[in-house]
């Protein structure tokens, strides 16, 4: 029963359909969930990686937001007073690559201990300062126990108090819930055979690229390698077998050939060689590799969610000019980042808001947006307005 086929296809030559049917090899198994360390290694060292995972939160507040019932821009003011815009940035880039952040708001409400709930009259309190700490096991060290179990309980399914150890310290710090902002990375099933910390927190933006990424950059070194090879000489000394006789002296003599072949190539830009010697090279082709390499950027470009103009800073998928399928590719990026503004961006925001806008006279539920995200350029706002003109025309001669 294992090799039925749904479409009842048998064919004994090829093995459709029998024990040996190869259209049914593919499975799908769970990937290892990287350590913490790998994720920074990329980070540090891996270009594409530290773009994969930068890019979209960089275009999230690449235009940032507008209030339009505050001409005079004290919130916007007040929110770079206390550094928001890169602390958010921060905190964007950490759940993407670790899977999870939290931010810790410092408030002026008179609490001496921060595992304490933030009581209701001081939702407003003035906005100290905010921290921001990955979700790595360096920094929160809250594990399973700590999460509320009491379905009648107000955080039933999340943890209630963090327990934070900063950067360089050995101490550690409980902050409540209240006092948080947490960031969760790509959703993981609830399924116990996965590790709890990934199943609360979530999974890095890598995770699922990790093979991809690999194959990207194991293409790209291999053509690196195959540069070294791009023609390979072939050199017919005369007398090679006497050069290269088994015996003490054999190393140095067919070492010292070459590197004299190798000084004539040097200095003269030419081999000199003597009666009977003979030089020729051979050229390694290297037809195809650009569409190789093409289809490796696209796969990768469609598992991270960009389009391959965007993540690539390329013109189009055909790396010639733009093409009308790139560009609505690149529209459907910039939707979906509308959406994480939405969905991600905004209520962090608003948390921080709470707190900023009644400190420069405005209301914590002031109507805020995002900018947009793509301004025309000048030969755009061209083109739109002679296709309007064109639109006139039609109608005026009607």
């Amino acid at each position: 029963m294992g090799t039925t086929r749904q479409d009842g296809l048998t064919n004994a030559l090829t093995g459709i359909g029998g024990i040996q049917d190869r259209t049914r090899a593919t499975v799908y198994t769970q990937s290892t969930f990287r350590p913490d360390e790998e994720w920074t290694s990329i980070w540090t060292s891996n270009g594409l990686g530290r773009k994969i995972c930068s890019l979209r939160p960089d275009d999230m507040v690449r235009q940032w937001i507008e209030v339009p019932d505050d001409p005079e821009n004290k919130l916007i003011q007040g929110l770079d007073k206390l550094n928001v815009r890169r602390l958010v940035l921060e905190a964007l880039y950490w759940t993407r690559l670790y899977g999870g952040a939290l931010m810790v708001k410092i408030l002026k409400d008179g609490a001496a201990d921060l595992s304490q709930p933030l009581a209701d009259a001081k939702q407003e309190a003035p906005l100290d300062r905010l921290l921001v700490y990955p979700a790595t096991r360096k920094r929160i060290n809250s594990s399973y126990t700590d999460v509320v179990t009491d379905p009648k309980a107000p955080y039933v399914g999340e943890i209630e108090t963090y327990d934070v150890r900063p950067p360089d310290s050995s101490s550690t710090f409980l902050v409540h819930t209240t006092r948080c902002i947490v960031s969760k990375g790509a959703p993981v099933p609830p399924d116990e055979g996965i590790e709890w910390r990934y199943r609360y927190w979530g999974a890095s933006a890598l995770q699922s690229l990790f093979d991809a990424m690999g194959d990207h950059d194991t293409i790209h070194n291999a053509f690196a390698n195959l540069i070294h090879q791009a023609t390979i000489g072939k050199l017919k000394l005369q007398g090679l077998s006497e050069i290269v006789a088994d015996d003490d002296t054999a190393t140095q003599r067919l070492k010292g050939t070459m590197d004299n072949v190798a000084r004539s190539i040097s200095y003269l830009n030419m081999i000199l060689l003597s009666e009977g010697d003979d030089f020729t090279r051979d050229q390694l082709s290297l037809g195809g590799w650009k569409e190789v390499s093409q289809i490796f950027k696209e796969r990768l470009a469609s598992e991270s969610g960009y389009s391959t103009s965007v993540l690539f800073e390329t013109a189009a998928s055909s790396g010639l000019s733009a093409s009308s399928a790139e560009d609505q590719a690149t529209q459907r990026y910039y939707n979906s980042v509308q959406v994480d503004q939405e969905t991600e961006l905004r209520p962090i925001l608003q948390s921080i808001i709470n707190h900023v806008a009644p400190v420069v006279g405005l209301k914590p539920d002031v109507a805020w947006k995002f900018k947009n995200l793509h301004e025309p350029t000048a030969k755009e706002v061209a083109d739109i307005r002679f296709q309007h003109a064109q639109a006139d025309k039609i109608y005026l001669d009607s």
